[in-house]
């Protein structure tokens, strides 16, 4: 391919774009998402910027979504089955957020109460809550973003089936509770992590940039175009 056509080759937000791409553009596309959101730049900014998120907890700003413009012929390199199981798939794991967050504040609240508060909220002596707390609030947006780019694709409404959360379980070490849990989340939000970059790696148009708002999550500053050569 000479440089002309390189140069015409359209570019969304995973870099080249291609009709029909093979595995390694497909990966090139994903390793593409890593590096403009999961650089090593930007998750140092984001550990340091907690400190400064536990004083003065600040929401990301989601952008408006052209819903009507998202159609099935966006998605590219996957089947069209696939791509929206996979979307159905997010949305029930995305649903029982109240129960995550609560879960997480019942091991953080007696080591750190801000990273508590933070995943959260706060809460009254009988429980009643006083304050989402910015990851939640976060959090609780992505799954009627994914119902309704399922129902933007097919013509239908899903019909979701929420995971179960274990909720608090003590074992009688504070240290080792608390490290296990934070072991499982991470777990749980890696693999989260990995479904929004395959979307995106997947997608183009309207579909790509309604993915990106949830994808978009994991970057709170905002991102470096990668330098395409």
């Amino acid at each position: 391919m000479n440089n002309s056509s390189i140069k015409e080759r359209s570019i969304d937000l995973a870099g080249y774009q291609y009709p029909q791409p093979h595995y390694l553009q497909t990966r090139s596309r994903i390793n593409y998402l890593i590096e403009r959101y999961l650089s090593l730049e930007i998750l140092q900014h984001n550990l340091s910027d907690l400190p400064r998120q536990f004083k003065n907890p600040r929401q990301r700003r989601w952008e408006t979504i052209d819903w009507q413009a998202i159609t099935s012929n966006q998605i590219i390199g996957v089947a069209p089955e696939l791509f929206i199981a996979t979307v159905a798939n997010a949305v029930e794991i995305e649903t029982p957020i109240r129960a995550y967050a609560k879960e997480s504040w019942d091991y953080l609240q007696a080591v750190h109460f801000p990273m508590a508060r933070f995943v959260g909220g706060t809460f009254a002596v009988d429980g009643t809550m006083l304050e989402v707390g910015i990851w939640e609030k976060e959090e609780r947006q992505h799954r009627p973003t994914f119902s309704k780019i399922y129902q933007q694709l097919t013509g239908e409404k899903l019909q979701s089936h929420p995971n179960s959360v274990k909720g608090y379980e003590s074992r009688g070490n504070l240290r080792e509770d608390v490290y296990k849990h934070a072991i499982a989340r991470i777990s749980t939000e890696w693999g989260a992590t990995s479904v929004y970059l395959w979307l995106m790696a997947h997608s183009t148009g309207a579909l790509q940039q309604a993915n990106r708002q949830v994808g978009a999550s994991l970057s709170r500053n905002p991102c470096k175009t990668k330098s395409i050569t």
